[in-house]
């Protein structure tokens, strides 16, 4: 039987899809929702406050408004701080205001900006100021916007912004970046609480290390056994926000660390240092 999908507005098959409604059911029980793929959802159908869908099988009835939920919960999601990076140097041929966002490509070396499926750079402009993206998701919310916040509610989903994960992860940033340097300029003299922190891509994991006496602590700097982890990730690569926990902690506490991101020359110069002592 061909997956169909009753009559939606175009905001409706936005927030309406087989992905967040299987999302939705999967949050609601796992047990017995948890193996359903988007795929098995033959027929999606709207009725008062309910999304009634067909399954090979059966039927499933749930709320509208934890579809909304769920849809809000995807598109207002913070991405982790390792996620993106800002690109000091890019082509801006439409002159797009804005600082320019670029999601990160691990997989090379040196890190560069990646691409989607046509080849095109993930780039988005971002104002926070105007609380504005270039990217497509925060154009199909503005576009829609009557239309979304009249559906948020008419089914008790709470209130609607229009926003993206681009401008949460430059709102995250300028966070950091503004406590960082206020802890910075607060500090006068040498301050010996250092974090040091890297991210393994490979494992989806953050790893840091912390010293109370600078370069004068024992130990190994590289990343091995003894740094501390933490995921990025949770199921489905969705960002767990412990990147920007740990990193907001550490630059928060009575006595502020030192972040600094790990390289080589990091540890050598630690390590070097610390051999005079």
């Amino acid at each position: 039987m061909a997956t169909t999908t009753t009559t939606l507005s175009d905001t409706q098959l936005l927030i309406y899809t087989r992905t967040r409604i299987v999302s939705t059911l999967a949050k609601s029980n796992p047990k017995l929702y948890g193996s359903i793929e988007p795929r098995d959802i033959l027929l999606v159908s709207l009725s008062g406050n309910t999304v009634q869908c067909t399954l090979a099988d059966g039927e499933v009835t749930l709320d509208r408004s934890a579809v909304i939920a769920n849809f809000w919960e995807h598109r207002t999601r913070t991405p982790s701080f390792f996620d993106y990076k800002i690109w000091r140097q890019v082509d801006n041929p439409d002159r797009n205001p804005g600082v320019a966002v670029g999601a990160i490509d691990y997989s090379i070396l040196p890190n560069k900006i990646a691409v989607d499926a046509h080849g095109v750079r993930k780039i988005y402009f971002v104002s926070e100021n105007e609380n504005k993206c270039t990217c497509k998701s925060w154009q199909q919310l503005n576009d829609n916007k009557i239309k979304f916040e009249k559906e948020f509610k008419e089914h008790g989903a709470g209130g609607f912004e229009v926003t993206c994960k681009h401008l949460k992860w430059s709102q995250a940033n300028t966070r950091l970046q503004a406590l960082r340097f206020l802890t910075k300029a607060s500090f006068v003299g040498h301050n010996p609480k250092i974090c040091v922190y890297t991210f393994d891509h490979k494992r989806g994991l953050l790893l840091y290390r912390i010293t109370y006496d600078g370069v004068k602590a024992n130990g190994q700097w590289f990343p091995v056994d003894g740094w501390k982890e933490k995921p990025v990730y949770g199921k489905g690569g969705i960002p767990t926000g412990e990147c920007w926990d740990t990193l907001f902690s550490a630059l928060s506490q009575a006595e502020p660390f030192t972040i600094s991101r790990f390289s080589h020359s990091v540890a050598a110069l630690m390590n070097s240092s610390r051999s005079k002592n």
